[in-house]
């Protein structure tokens, strides 16, 4: 199980990564707004995740939440050090005695263990980090539009000028330009 996890989620890493850099390295090609495309998650992984996430307590989910913006913020997922946090933060989760605490014991019970929390928290970073690049594109295509429409009006003032419109003697000014 652990070995197809990690190859899944290596494959989202590798897809969401591999968006702008041309084959030559680390040369960036420009590109429009228009030609990305974002990958949406495999369906795989989304159909192991939602039942996780719906089993979990609202501290859990919280606690989850909040370690997925940390795991963003580094430049590679530190499975141990995340490991480790899950161990720290439900201690008694992970023992025989667990099944009677509250947070992630829902999802341990129903055949997890660690890995599962871990599987949650990447889950949740991947899935934070596509919102993300999707608002991000949806800003770049809005600067796209505004950058459009100054182009429009700037051919429309040297076509303006090219035909003499905007002599100082004709009186007032209504091209788009003096507007």
């Amino acid at each position: 199980m652990r070995s197809i996890f990690f190859g899944f989620f290596a494959a989202l890493l590798l897809s969401l990564g591999a968006g702008g850099q041309s084959p030559a390295g680390n040369a960036r090609v420009p590109m429009t707004a228009a030609r990305i495309e974002i990958r949406p998650m495999p369906p795989e992984l989304t159909r192991r995740f939602e039942p996780l996430r719906a089993a979990l307590q609202p501290a859990a989910r919280n606690w989850i939440e909040e370690q997925a913006k940390i795991e963003a913020r580094r430049p590679h997922p530190d499975l141990n050090a995340l490991r480790a946090a899950i161990r720290q933060r439900f201690p008694r989760s992970f023992s025989a005695a667990g099944s009677r605490q509250t947070g992630v014991t829902a999802v341990l019970q129903s055949g997890g263990d660690i890995d599962a929390v871990v599987f949650l928290v990447l889950m949740q970073a991947s899935q934070n980090a596509q919102a993300d690049l999707q608002a991000q594109m949806q800003q770049m295509q809005a600067i796209d539009q505004h950058k459009q429409a100054l182009r429009e009006i700037a051919d429309q003032l040297r076509q303006e000028v090219a035909a003499g419109k905007m002599s100082r003697s004709s009186g007032p000014c209504v091209s788009a330009f003096c507007r």
